[in-house]
């Protein structure tokens, strides 16, 4: 439940991101779960990624390719 409006249900090994506003997260589970909640700043730079490499840019992305 976000801001009072009932979610969807999530299947197994899904993720969930939430906005940056409010404080409470309202949870309910019907049966023995696993939750990983992490928490940070934004980083709000624009990224890049290719497989498992994220840098700021494609240029980046391409010299560390070359340079491996």
């Amino acid at each position: 439940m976000v801001h009072g409006i009932v979610l969807s249900k999530l299947s197994d090994n899904q993720m969930i991101v939430f906005k940056q506003y409010g404080d409470t997260v309202e949870l309910k589970s019907k049966e023995e779960s696993v939750l990983l909640i992490l928490s940070g700043f934004p980083i709000k730079k624009k990224g890049t990624q290719y497989a498992l490499s994220v840098m700021n840019t494609q240029t980046e992305i391409l010299k560390a390719m070359h340079n491996y």
